[in-house]
């Protein structure tokens, strides 16, 4: 669970740097402390998924949820 958790939270990063958005930046647009942005992007911090979807939303994402075999 723990490497799965590692993944989500670098992809954060990754599409945060990707759109050249610092984090106060996405902070800011997602009402979420620029602190946790960090923390979660570090690994440190397990972020809900209502926070998770606010920083995606902020980076122009949605959280989407398949079922396991599907595409």
């Amino acid at each position: 669970m723990r490497t799965k958790l590692r993944s989500a939270t670098r992809l954060l990063k990754d599409i945060r740097t990707e759109q050249g958005m610092s984090a106060q930046e996405v902070a800011d647009a997602s009402g979420v402390h620029r602190n946790t942005i960090y923390r979660i992007e570090s690994g440190r911090w397990s972020a809900s998924v209502v926070v998770f979807e606010r920083i995606l939303d902020a980076l122009g994402y949605e959280l989407d949820v398949m079922k396991k075999g599907s595409q």
